[in-house]
């Protein structure tokens, strides 16, 4: 039996004990969960004690707003979701969550239609950005505020403001869509209702802490030794990463219809996930741009590991440090057996609920996240009108407000028009012409390992290297 084959089998054995994930008792104090302690210690142990609602959702509104009805959905979903109405408290030394009983939305208005469009929308865009930057105290709140900017022409920007502490990417489409399922039942004159919730994310976070030593016993032989893994060292420097800003800027790299309908068909044909498939070439890329065979990287998983919390507003969203070696020998079937097999131990291992001491020193530099395709995949109907005189549009901010300091990742969106991987990058680290470069590469390279699946790897990518420089030739 392999390595991780043992772990896994003795894993499964710990993991029967874990007892079921049902409502808390309520009066308890609530612990915070894993996802959340990082985040409270970073925030506590700075001079001012603030954190900056770094999450956004923006939506470009056109149409007859009902201002009194977006208010009201709103606060339903205060009502209904605890995390949005949740602050961090320390009750003698321990940090807890305190869930208010209730509490509704300052929606504050804001009337810039008096300017011109343009001028308009660039205002907006500012005080957008002023906004989600807002520094606030996580024990007093709100960590969940909203303002709604009028511009000209009726059209409206509603952004909604979360501190990453209580929510995720995951969890904002949530958020997202059950406004305007709200909104839709308010205009049509029903009342607002929603399924009830069996479960929510402070029932989550207990039912973690009481289990806390049997999935220790589960999960920490095995990511021990994914983590301190020395031949996985940082694929950046110490040197290179050390006094890193956080300024961080984005290169979306869409793959054209061609591509992706051929990535699909492949990963169709392989009898696995679209996003396994483009992970395995990001990781072919990455083998080659840093010279490296063995890589660390971090793998988001939205770590919703029960059909109950699928509804459910709260960070859960956890890293999957998946541990892959690219060989000279590789050919792109097999490293994308050993991406599917790391994947599935590394998901059967999720919720760890703590990590090794020395766990900081792994130098994880490179992540991939494919949570986002949720999103794409509801936004498209929203976007084809809330009513026949209403619709509503994603509005983005320039900025880029990121929950990490990681110097690269990237974000996969499979979309109705094609897939399209965001690059973000730190831009202390990389020059926008080197992941320019770097985009193009993914792209040729995506299309050679499809064609030539059992080709090696690096006769590929050599291939890939010489097409792109007779093209800039």
């Amino acid at each position: 039996m392999t390595t991780v084959g043992r772990m896994t089998q003795e894993s499964k054995v710990a993991r029967e004990q874990i007892v079921r994930l049902q409502p808390r008792i309520r009066g308890l104090a609530v612990p915070l969960a894993y996802q959340q302690v990082a985040q409270f210690s970073c925030v506590y142990g700075r001079a001012d004690g603030l954190s900056e609602r770094c999450c956004d959702i923006g939506m470009r509104i056109s149409g007859a707003l009902d201002i009194d009805l977006l208010r009201k959905a709103l606060n339903f979903l205060i009502a209904r979701h605890e995390s949005l109405r949740t602050r961090f408290v320390l009750q003698n030394g321990v940090p807890n969550q305190q869930i208010d009983v209730c509490g509704e939305i300052a929606l504050e208005e804001i009337d810039q239609s008096a300017h011109s469009s343009t001028e308009a929308s660039r205002e907006v865009s500012r005080l957008c950005e002023d906004f989600v930057s807002e520094k606030v105290s996580l024990s007093i709140g709100p960590l969940f505020a909203a303002k709604l900017f009028k511009l000209p022409h009726h059209e409206y920007v509603l952004m909604l403001a979360i501190d990453h502490i209580i929510t995720d990417g995951v969890s904002n489409d949530i958020l997202y869509n059950e406004l305007w399922t709200l909104y839709r039942q308010g205009v049509k004159g029903l009342p607002l209702s929603l399924p009830p919730l069996p479960l929510q994310f402070a029932d989550y976070a207990v039912w973690q802490q009481g289990n806390r030593d049997t999935r220790m016993l589960a999960y920490e032989k095995y990511w021990r030794e994914r983590l301190n893994d020395r031949r996985c060292g940082a694929i950046i420097s110490d040197d290179s990463s050390q006094g890193l800003g956080r300024c961080h800027r984005m290169l979306e790299a869409p793959l054209g219809s061609k591509l992706s309908n051929r990535l699909r068909d492949f990963a169709q044909r392989e009898r696995t996930l679209l996003p396994l498939v483009v992970f395995a070439v990001y990781i072919s890329l990455l083998s080659r741009f840093f010279r490296r065979n063995d890589l660390r990287v971090s793998f988001s998983s939205s770590g919703r590991v029960r059909l109950e919390l699928m509804r459910t507003v709260g960070p859960f969203a956890n890293n999957l440090y998946l541990k892959i070696r690219v060989l000279e020998t590789d050919s792109f079937l097999s490293l994308l057996a050993q991406v599917r097999t790391e994947f599935r131990s590394a998901y059967e291992h999720q919720n760890i609920g703590f990590f090794p001491d020395d766990s900081s020193k792994c130098q994880i530099q490179a992540g991939f996240n494919w949570l986002a395709q949720y999103a794409a995949s509801r936004l498209h109907e929203l976007e084809q009108g809330v009513d026949d005189d209403f619709t509503v549009h994603p509005f983005r901010l320039d900025k880029l407000s990121l929950g990490t300091t990681m110097p690269l990742w990237s974000v996969l969106l499979d979309t109705p028009s094609g897939i399209v991987l965001n690059l973000i990058y730190c831009t202390d680290l990389f020059p926008a012409d080197t992941v320019s470069s770097l985009s193009q590469d993914l792209i040729l390279l995506a299309e050679g390992l499809t064609q030539s699946p059992r080709a090696c790897i690096p006769d590929i990518a050599a291939a890939v290297l010489n097409k792109r420089l007779g093209g800039a030739s």
